[in-house]
């Protein structure tokens, strides 16, 4: 299994001379922001077969990586601008009909699968 989204973070997190994680997460968040509705279907495999047309194509199962926690511990701003995010996110992805609202915990995920990529196989 490649590396978790997690991982990946805690690894970038632990290099020397890096910001806090909230700093990293908020960041992270930050920079894709704009992409945020999309990057999360992305993670979604039923979002990916439900746009496949007026078919469901059969994919290939995914495995889920296992759950792992990440430190964050946002401010009463943070904390706000992160509730607004994760509505926003949900306004756009449920305003096709059958897709669920999101939650902090994926918004953050995808975040962070955009911002810290796993690395390039084969080389």
């Amino acid at each position: 299994m490649a590396m978790s989204v997690a991982r990946r973070f805690k690894a970038a997190a632990d290099a020397p001379q890096s910001a806090p994680q909230t700093e990293l997460i908020m960041e992270a968040i930050n920079e894709n922001l704009a992409r945020l509705p999309e990057l999360v279907l992305a993670r979604r495999p039923d979002s990916r077969q439900a746009e496949a047309g007026f078919f469901l194509r059969r994919g290939v199962a995914q495995e889920r990586e296992p759950w792992e926690s990440v430190y964050i511990r946002p401010n009463a701003g943070e904390v706000e601008a992160l509730r607004r995010i994760v509505e926003w996110v949900s306004a756009v992805i449920t305003a096709q009909p059958g897709r669920k609202e999101t939650s902090r915990s994926e918004v953050v995920t995808a975040a962070l699968d955009a911002q810290y990529p796993p690395p390039r196989s084969g080389k």
